[in-house]
């Protein structure tokens, strides 16, 4: 899978220290190749059948992985251990939470000072645009603002 990276991309040219995002890739062709082999590599019961790059925001990039699962990975060195701290509060709100919100249940962690990878199974649903919200009628944005006020006050009570 790796081998056909050129070798500067490679972190110190060896495959077993490749870290993805020690580069940012300029096709994502290379991204996609490098984070099959690191989520094989580091998830050893793990295969990737199938991957694609869903979003990617200023440190970091968001795979869908088999259709099922989402794998986010972190660029910059002081933001990787932030996804401690996310992993960390996800574990948190669906221990102590009781909510119809589906928060992501981590199944998959790795976190070093070289890289932070999470991986949870897909949440489906649709993404509340300012648009979608602006079709609702008036009793239904009321009881979303009320079901956002319920979530977080348990929240904040937990």
């Amino acid at each position: 899978i790796i081998e056909d990276l050129p070798e500067h991309e490679l972190h110190e040219g060896k495959k077993e220290d490749c870290y993805l995002m020690e580069y940012r890739y300029d096709d994502n062709a290379t991204n996609v190749k490098a984070m099959k082999y690191l989520i094989e590599h580091y998830f050893d019961n793990f295969k990737v059948d199938s991957i694609e790059i869903i979003g990617s925001g200023y440190d970091s990039v968001a795979y869908l992985v088999n259709n099922e699962y989402i794998f986010k990975t972190k660029f910059s060195t002081n933001k990787k251990k932030g996804y401690a701290k996310e992993k960390a509060i996800y574990n948190f709100l669906n221990t102590n939470l009781e909510t119809n919100v589906k928060i992501p249940n981590i199944e998959y962690s790795y976190i070093s000072d070289e890289l932070s990878i999470l991986g949870y199974k897909e949440i489906k649903g649709t993404f509340l645009t300012p648009e979608i919200y602006s079709t609702m009628s008036e009793e239904e944005q009321n009881l979303l603002k009320r079901d956002i006020a319920s979530f977080l006050r348990k929240m904040h009570g937990s």
